[in-house]
């Protein structure tokens, strides 16, 4: 046994090189798969593996790629006009990887019917994360080993893994490559085509990203003028200006290639300063369940998710310990070359940083002050809505210098210390990684249509021109569009909408027309129709609605409704509200606007609404009472007293003023209406006039005051929004 253990020994001192080779090898090519596991169910690595995308943003992005994949080959490659019919969506609108979805579209004949590739990229996005960190840290480290575990160091921040819900996201690698092109590519032409071929790979995938990494190519480009600058009398400028082209035109072909600059389609958005990133991002968990260390804040929405950047207590410590090295070690100063190569990065991060909190800077969800910009400056930044992801580059160098302060120091001092801050990370974040994991769990399901699995679905489908859904508007039941969007896809049949990254004008102008002939009941013969909220359907129209898995649809003539039930109202909350994704929404005709945020406008002097009373659950069992509460507002147009007939079911029941823009007035109804099928209830505007108009009026048919005709209120057409309707039934 002794002479075994000798041999052994021997063999492995001469293969010692050979031996330590192929255990790096073993580990970094083990590590990517540890990380994988600790946050994502493995079966998401099944192309075949449908279901568990049918929610949040995947399935715009899965979808996208389907529609893309089921439409011909075309000089517009990026488009497909399955989703979104008739103006369809390129292919970086829906989020979908367009590198990716032409690569599996070259190979779509071998391809299996139902087939994702997001799976797959999370695993794609932890190893390239862990490569291009390697080398990132590598010439800063005193070893491979340690260089390995610096790398699993910047490969551990929370924030990569929390973005899985935005899967191309995840690409965090694109940052590190571009550091590392910053840092050690010290040839100017070859530095000029990493960054060339970073920015032209991000306009391909994801805006975001490309924003991020252009910062850093900004550095870069600062210090080449900052080399330039003290010699300008001897060089031109014209070198750094043809180079600083070449870069970013490469970021215009990526994302022209993509379909970026299709007609009709916004580039921004709504949300910039409520997606900001707090000032206590960086030590606030915010869910109980992401920290077993730290205590978490509430943060508002919009900071909770886009703002996220929680490091880790483990990364927190990292941190502090490299300021305390700094200070309290004098062989960590032979660093400053190192800091002094991050100047031109200054202004670059600081823009980021800025960016970042946004003009409404909060801290746990306290406002510390928020800067009133003007509105062009707004339209302009709404590019940037999600503006709390810009600190990301700014996390990946505190993290790096970090490091490279650890490894100026004595090895075992660099172990020891790497080993307790991936034991605190580790304990800290279980239960963040528990969390993740469990967001991809349905993907150990084959199933894919888990809301609508009745095949009627594919005859009623196979009579179509095309699915319509309505409201238009697919955030009313994401899981229910993706899946019937998907089985529609599957047959080459379009669908008239879809949740994109950005709205095209055009295609919003056609959904609405179509919505208003819906409501006047003008439906085409040849269209499924598919209710993603009960809703009210024109009175020409409801002996034709049918229910299939729980679902209201108006089937095409060409299909034999006789074996499908008739729909039912479930029950609907007395409490209405006209909000965007409210059920207020649903029973509208076809005289007000799309519902916003908080509520709806008319576009007329008359506008009504149907409430199917008969679903109406009150709390109430033998009710003697019955009023209405409707909380109304208007514009704030210089208009003192609006007056507005309130109509319920050809039955005028009162005239209230709205004044002071807004306000809440209650209605007495008669006792009977509790027994009413339905209540129209009709807001009659026309004749309405303010106070001070007709005082102005007055005084100049007196010759007194000033004209009318003065007046920027005057030929102006009232209007009312319509925010909440409450009906209390009371004993």
């Amino acid at each position: 046994m002794r002479s075994l253990i000798t041999k052994g020994h021997d063999w492995a001192r001469r293969h010692a090189k050979e031996l330590d080779r192929g255990l790096f090898v073993l580990a970094a090519c083990l590590l990517p798969c540890a990380l994988f596991l600790c946050f994502f169910t493995p079966d998401v690595l099944n192309p075949t593996r449908i279901g568990w995308l049918f929610h949040h943003d995947w399935g715009q992005h899965v979808l996208g790629w389907h529609a893309l994949r089921n439409v011909p080959w075309s000089p517009t490659f990026y488009y497909q006009d399955l989703l979104a019919h008739p103006t369809g969506l390129s292919i970086i609108y829906t989020d979908s990887n367009p590198p990716l979805a032409y690569f599996f579209k070259l190979l779509d004949p071998i391809l299996p019917a139902n087939f994702q590739y997001i799976g797959p990229w999370f695993f794609l996005c932890i190893g390239l994360q862990l490569f291009t960190a390697y080398h990132l840290v590598r010439p800063f480290a005193p070893g491979k080993w340690i260089a390995l575990v610096g790398a699993l160091v910047l490969s551990a921040l929370p924030s990569l893994y929390y973005r899985m819900r935005h899967d191309t996201l995840m690409a965090h690698f694109f940052i590190l490559w571009a550091l590392y092109a910053f840092f050690h590519i010290k040839d100017d032409s070859q530095r000029r085509l990493h960054f060339m071929a970073n920015l032209f790979l991000c306009g391909m995938i994801h805006p975001y990203m490309l924003f991020m990494t252009a910062a850093i190519w900004c550095g870069d480009w600062l210090r080449s003028f900052g080399q330039w600058w003290p010699i300008r009398h001897k060089a031109p400028l014209w070198p750094l200006l043809k180079n600083a082209a070449m870069v970013l035109g490469s970021s215009f072909i990526g994302m022209g290639l993509v379909g970026t600059y299709a007609a009709g389609q916004s580039i921004g958005a709504g949300g910039y300063g409520y997606f900001s990133m707090g000032l206590d991002a960086l030590i606030n968990p915010v869910r109980p369940e992401f920290s077993n260390i730290l205590k978490a804040w509430h943060q508002d929405g919009g900071q909770a998710f886009e703002g996220w950047q929680y490091l880790g207590f483990g990364l927190l410590m990292l941190l502090a310990l490299s300021v305390f090295f700094w200070w309290q070690r004098p062989e960590v100063r032979r660093t400053k070359p190192y800091f002094q190569s991050l100047k031109p990065l200054i202004l670059p991060c600081l823009g980021l940083f800025l960016v970042a909190i946004s003009h409404h800077v909060q801290s746990f969800d306290i406002t510390l002050f928020r800067l009133e910009l003007p509105e062009p400056i707004l339209d302009i930044l709404a590019i940037l809505r999600a503006s709390g992801r810009f600190f990301w580059p700014i996390s990946y160098l505190m993290l790096l210098s970090a490091l490279v302060v650890l490894f100026a120091l004595p090895r075992r001092t660099v172990l020891i210390t790497l080993s307790v801050i991936g034991a605190l990370q580790i304990i800290d974040l279980w239960g963040f990684a528990d969390s993740m994991r469990k967001a991809t769990q349905s993907a150990s399901s084959p199933v894919i249509y888990r809301l609508t699995p009745d095949p009627a679905w594919d005859g009623m489908m196979k009579h179509a021109k095309t699915v319509h859904f309505y409201p238009a508007q697919v955030h009313h039941n994401q899981k229910l569009f993706y899946e019937l969007a998907w089985r529609s896809v599957s047959h080459g049949i379009p669908v008239n909408t879809m949740y994109a990254a950005r709205e095209n004008t055009h295609q919003i102008a056609i959904e609405n027309k179509a919505q208003d002939e819906f409501l006047r009941g003008n439906l085409r013969d040849d269209q499924l129709y598919v209710f993603l909220k009960q809703c009210h359907a024109p009175r020409s129209v409801q002996n034709r609605l049918r229910e299939v898995d729980g679902v209201w649809i108006i089937p095409p003539k060409g299909y034999d409704p006789s074996a499908l039930n008739r729909p039912n109202w479930t029950p609907i909350s007395p409490k209405i509200r006209f909000g965007w994704l409210d059920q207020g929404g649903c029973l509208l005709d076809d005289q007000w606007t799309r519902p916003a945020y908080d509520g709806v406008w008319t576009t007329s002097g008359s506008a009504s609404l149907t409430i199917p009373m008969q679903a109406v659950q009150f709390e109430s069992v033998n009710p003697r009472r019955f009023s209405m509460m409707v909380d109304i507002e208007v514009p704030d147009s210089g208009i003192d007293d609006v007056p507005v007939s309130i109509i319920i079911n050809r039955r005028k029941i009162e005239t209230i003023i709205v004044s002071d823009r807004q306000g809440r007035y209650r209605l007495t109804l008669p006792r009977s209406f509790l027994n009413a099928r339905s209540l129209l209830v009709e807001f009659d505007l026309e004749g309405a006039s303010s106070r001070r108009l007709a005082d102005r009026e007055q005084r100049r048919l007196t010759g007194k005051g000033a004209p009318l005709t003065e007046d920027p209120a005057a030929g102006r057409r009232t209007q009312i929004k319509l925010k909440s309707l409450d009906l209390i039934a009371s004993e």
